[in-house]
């Protein structure tokens, strides 16, 4: 009996065991770490008090009256019982997430033990027990060196390391003494036997080495067991660590965003609304001063709420804190003396009772409260006031409606302006004819959208209503429903009156009107207190407009005249509103469709703003240059002599420090500039969305297919794969006789790869070019890939390092000739020295599947692939477009168009017609649900992840905007790809969400589809008229669908600006597309200052985000550049110019290495 003497191999055994545990805690604490975060992250702008408060003010028309009260006396329970709702939903998802990565480090313990035991059975099998293992391994590569047993003892462990890593294996092992030992061949036979380990595995061992340096193994076989030894304990107290790590991490992140949640617990001191402003945003000055005051920052609520009544007559006060007046004394509970409110807000310097800061929706969720438990409220307030109406009265609106158009006959008798005239009259009053009866016209729609108008403010106001004059057409400019009340407005009356509105108007008398209509109001005491919107509608330019009359409306009334809006039917006259604006300081807003009405009047409807609301976005009391909707500019769009610019490119003043971008208004969507991109009319053309070079592409990739076929287009800007070992080919063949894939099928044979690691990316005629890229784990295996250069290198001669011609046999159907006759194939290598594939930051996995999507499998001829080009191009200016003035950037990785010949059929043979309302709509999405979306059309399958329950009904949710897209592809990082799907949507009759109302439910059964305006930080609906907002579809019935193309992108924190008048030129469109396709980031073009400080203001509100601006040194260079390193000090800047000599002048004197000026297009490089 052999007895194994006094070793270390069992501490050794115990210590390894207990490293391997610390490397995956650390691993999984890291990662469990960083999808806490993200998950929160991706949540935040729903965990926050202001938007929590905000949510809870709109259920309160829902609620019971005990949740009502106890929502007013006891708001914290009621934001922490909705916060917990809220971490609910995100503590789901962060398990859901957490337990994946928890079993794949669970899986690494289990590999490990598993790869022991097997370990232990090949030992056993090749070895038997013997104890001198370790001793025969190893002999000395010296003969002149003594065997030492501690040194083979080290080596051994380094054999063990090398194994579990995957390190390369060989003949010695030298060890940090300097001892050189070679090792015996029984050890390959029994690495041979030995599992193959995974990925995982291996990394986690490489984090292990410097570890095993110190470790010594006298017993193998005895080593081993020690191990196994401890299996069953060690994979409990694994797993119980990092589940115990996962929840308290969880618990101590909820514990934080309740406490900033919770934020600063002040009241209101005057309506005891609770502070909802976040004071670490202005952490730089002290709470209670300056812009970090106290503040209601959605609005103080009426005082009643809060006990407070006035001192005479014991009234509670039914007005906000913003309307209260200096002169009036209030008592704010029992134990208060009271006190005029000019010395109560000098008392509280430290709250913002500023009326500008009024919400009018606050008001009316306040007023609507005590309207339903005031006697609730008064028992509690231990008041014997009994519920009474405001004794400061809520002030109606008054509208004032003029239609009418002028008699272009008047103006000129030449052919345009009797075109225009006949145009028009068309369109205005032309009697509904056999052929255009389907066609709507404005009077059809106008009483339609009156009536829609006085619903939603007799809606929006609950407890008073709003009045209407309504001023029509005709050379006596006729006054229906003079101040009347909304709620007496006879529909009929005002139809009647339009439809026989036939005759120009008379604007003077017209105008006249509306000053007399404002006089006698002025007279009435009743009616004194009326605020005035005045809408006028006009088509045409007036022989004369009433310029006196207006002036006089705007000197006598302006203080009382909320707004003024010019709404122009067509572009006919731009002359006319720029000069009535000039006057009233109103707003144009231009409309093509008669349809668009109903969004310009909505629009009006919900806007409820004073003049003095500085952020008041609907009042825009701007110039008119910078108010058009429509606008002029010359742009290298399909049309090329005007296209449409949306109100998403006007800044209001008050956005300029807010991350969220402008959204378009409603009525403009943002889909019509993507309709201009894409060449799309509505309703739209079968060629403009398959056309025929289209269908020819898709025959030749997949023959007789019913299924979608996903047609790749070039990328001409730099990306992920194009770090890969590429191998460029050109042969001369007829394409009709030469089949490329089995050629790259040899090819692959003859290099000795998988044919699945030779991609094809390019495929083209003339001299057939072939672009074909090696799979990931072909380049990273630096041995692989020179052997693959070698192979193809002694094919043939070389003409130069990395030109070789290679001969083989092209194709039977070539020139009989011998094979030294015929064209050779020219090969290019690129990528093989150096992929440089480190510096893309993504997953092979994540970089193998876009080589994968950019495969194709056709060669293309040359109008086959100036098609595909134009529509590459036309994706980038989209994207572009979407992503300009935005706080990130991106990287197009691939674009794929959407072929599929039935689908289209199906879709054009139902949804033609212009009430199908179509529009370009944009689906976002991660890849595991792109299958199931191109399989079924927009129909997941059973087992897709949903992004959520569907907010406002279950359908299929779509957005006007590229960047709302991101949102449903909701992880979006450095190491996966956001993929956004453009699809031509038929919309149809469409049903406005403004709740939640139809979360998780069926649609509307008498709709087509779901339209809602969302919050561009939080996704929930907008209700404020004034607030930044993105549109969302949802679209009922997935064959209302077509799908037209999918992008791939991935995140990117680098871009450039050129600034140049002249950045359109042939000289800088060739440079600029040369750096685009060298450079792995996004050029934006500029032909302003004020253009690209915009840009550069969006990009550095990220602190990690990094630019370079290129300008020319003309036209304000030198200013530019100025400004923008007051945004960033340090920021690149190149001035490429002619006058270099004079520029460098300057630039000298501003300082800064950061500066380059030069005339050579490559140094910008």
């Amino acid at each position: 009996m052999v007895v194994i003497q006094d070793n270390d191999d069992e501490n050794v055994a115990i210590n390894l065991v207990n490293e391997l545990c610390d490397v995956l805690r650390q691993s999984f604490d890291q990662k469990a770490k960083g999808i806490i975060e993200q998950c929160v992250e991706n949540e935040q702008v729903r965990l926050n008090r202001y938007s929590i408060m905000k949510e809870l003010d709109d259920e309160v028309y829902e609620a019971t009256d005990d949740w009502l009260l106890h929502y007013v006396l006891h708001p914290n329970e009621a934001i922490i019982e909705r916060f917990d709702e809220r971490w609910g939903e995100v503590e789901t998802k962060t398990q859901q997430r957490l337990k994946i990565i928890m079993n794949s480090h669970l899986e690494i313990i289990a590999e490990f033990f598993h790869t022991i035991e097997a370990m232990k059975n090949v030992f056993t099998l090749k070895c038997g027990d013997s104890l001198t293992f370790v001793n025969d391994l190893f002999e000395p590569a010296s003969r002149d060196v003594n065997p030492n047993l501690l040194d083979k003892k080290l080596c051994m462990a380094t054999l063990i390391y090398q194994y579990f890593s995957e390190e390369s294996m060989s003949t010695h092992i030298q060890l940090r003494n300097g001892s050189i030992y070679v090792i015996q061949s029984k050890w390959q036979e029994i690495l041979n036997s030995m599992p193959k380990l995974t990925n995982q595995m291996k990394d986690t061992f490489n984090l292990m080495k410097s570890t095993f340096e110190t470790y010594n193994i006298t017993y193998i076989g005895f080593f081993l067991d020690k191990i196994i030894n401890q299996k069953r304990k060690i994979k409990k107290v694994f797993q119980s660590d990092i589940i115990d790590f996962a929840e308290n991490s969880c618990r101590s992140t909820r514990e934080q965003l309740l406490i900033q949640t919770l934020g600063c617990q002040a009241q209101c001191p005057g309506c005891k609304r609770l502070c909802d402003i976040d004071h670490r945003l202005h952490n730089a000055t002290p709470v209670g001063q300056g812009e970090n005051r106290h503040r209601c920052q959605s609005g103080h609520q009426i005082q009643a709420l809060g006990g407070v009544r006035y001192a005479k007559g014991n009234e509670l006060i039914i007005v906000s804190c913003e309307q209260m007046k200096d002169e009036e004394f209030s008592i704010a509970d029992q134990n208060s003396s009271p006190i005029c409110w000019k010395d109560f807000k000098n008392i509280h310097l430290d709250w913002d009772f500023a009326e500008s800061n009024l919400k009018r929706h606050q008001i009316d969720v306040s007023t609507y409260i005590w309207n339903r438990i005031s006697n609730q409220l008064c028992q509690y307030y231990r008041n014997d006031m009994e519920f009474i109406m405001p004794n400061y009265e809520l002030v109606p609106d008054h509208f004032i409606l003029l239609f009418g158009y002028s008699d272009h006959s008047n103006i000129a008798n030449d052919g345009l302006s009797g075109w225009i005239f006949r145009r028009v009259e068309r369109l205005l009053f032309s009697t509904e004819t056999d052929v255009d009866q389907d066609r709507p016209t404005l009077r059809s729609y106008l009483p339609k959208v009156i009536d829609e108008f006085i619903r939603i403010r007799i809606k929006k106001k609950r407890f008073v209503t709003d009045r209407m004059t309504l001023i029509v057409g005709g050379p006596n400019a006729i006054c229906l429903n003079r101040v009347t009340r909304l709620d007496e407005i006879n529909s009929t009356q005002i139809n009647d009156s339009i439809s026989n509105c036939k005759k120009p108007i008379d604007f003077l008398a017209a105008f006249m009107n509306i000053n007399d209509v404002l006089a006698s109001i002025q007279a009435d005491s009743k009616l004194k207190g009326l605020k005035h919107t005045i809408i006028l509608m006009m088509e045409g330019k007036p022989d004369k407009f009433p310029f006196n009359e207006l002036r006089k409306l705007s000197n006598n009334y302006y203080s009382t005249i909320n707004h003024f809006w010019t709404i122009m039917l067509g572009k006919d006259d731009l002359e006319t509103p720029k000069q009535i604006n000039e006057i009233m300081n109103g707003t144009v807003l231009n409309i093509n469709e008669p349809k668009d009405l109903f969004d310009v009047y909505l629009k009006i409807a919900n806007q409820d703003a004073d003049k003095s609301d500085p952020c008041n976005t609907t009042s825009l009391m701007q110039s008119t240059s910078t108010l058009d909707i429509w606008k002029e500019k010359k742009t290298a769009l399909n049309d090329p002599k005007t296209s449409i610019e949306p109100l998403s490119q006007h800044k209001k003043p008050c956005e300029e420090k807010s991350n969220t971008q402008t959204v378009p208004i409603p009525g403009i969507p943002e889909s019509l500039i993507y309709h201009q991109i894409y060449g799309i009319s509505f309703p739209s053309k079968r060629e403009d969305i398959l056309p025929n070079v289209l269908l020819t592409i898709a025959e030749q990739v997949a023959p007789n297919t019913t299924e979608d076929i996903l047609i790749p287009l070039p990328i001409f800007s730099q990306r992920s794969i194009d770090y890969l070992p590429t191998i460029n080919i050109k042969l001369s063949v007829e394409p009709l006789g030469f089949d490329c894939n089995q050629f790259l099928a040899c090819l692959a044979q003859d290099i000795g790869i998988d044919r699945k690691d030779l991609v094809l990316i390019e495929a083209r005629q003339g001299t057939i070019s072939l672009n074909a890229r090696l799979s990931v784990m072909i380049a990273i295996d630096k041995v692989k890939r020179e052997n693959i250069k070698d192979r193809l290198l002694s094919m043939s001669l070389p003409l130069s390092k990395n030109f070789v011609t290679i001969a083989i046999e092209a194709n039977e159907n070539r020139s009989k000739g011998s094979s030294s006759e015929r064209d050779p194939i020219r090969v290019a290598l690129e990528n093989f020295d150096n992929t440089e594939i480190d510096r893309v930051r993504l997953t092979p996995e994540t970089i193998d599947a876009n080589l994968r999507m950019s495969q194709f499998m056709t060669i293309l001829d040359q109008a086959q692939y100036e098609f595909l080009k134009k529509k590459s191009q036309q994706i980038a200016q989209c994207l572009m477009h979407a992503f300009r003035e935005c706080s990130f950037d991106y990287k197009l990785e691939y674009a794929l168009l959407v072929a599929n010949q039935n689908l289209v059929n199906q879709y054009k043979e139902k949804y033609n017609r212009k009430q199908d309302n179509e529009k370009i709509l944009f689906h976002g999405t991660s890849i595991e649900n792109l299958h199931g979306i191109f399989q079924e059309n927009f129909q997941y399958h059973s087992k897709a992840k949903r992004t959520d329950d569907g907010w406002y009904g279950q359908g299929i949710y779509f957005t006007s905007s590229p960047r709302k897209a991101l949102n449903y592809a909701k992880s979006w990082n450095f190491d996966v790809f956001a993929y956004i799907i453009c699809s031509l949507v038929a919309v149809g009759k469409s049903l406005t969400i403004t709740n939640m109302g139809y979360r998780g439910k069926a649609m509307h059964p008498n709709y087509d589809s779901h339209y809602v305006r969302t919050s561009p930080n939080g996704g929930e609906p907008i209700s404020n008229e004034g607030e930044p907002f993105y549109e969302e579809f949802v679209i009922k019935d997935n064959r209302r669908i077509l799908p037209l193309f999918i992008v791939g992108i991935g995140r990117a924190y680098h871009c450039a600006i050129w600034r140049d008048a002249k950045i359109a030129n042939e000289v800088n469109s060739s440079i600029l597309e040369d750096m685009r396709r060298r450079l792995a980031f996004n050029i934006y073009e500029s032909k302003t200052s004020e253009d690209t400080l915009n840009i550069l203001k969006s990009k550095f509100f990220d602190d990690k985000m990094n630019c370079a601006l290129i300008t020319n040194g003309a036209h304000g260079g030198r200013e530019l550049v100025i400004e923008c390193r007051k945004l960033r000090l340090t920021i690149p800047i190149i001035v490429y110019c002619k006058k270099k000599s004079f520029h460098q002048q300057w630039a000298t004197e501003l300082g800064g290495r950061e500066i380059k000026v030069t005339g050579n297009a490559e140094e910008i490089l």
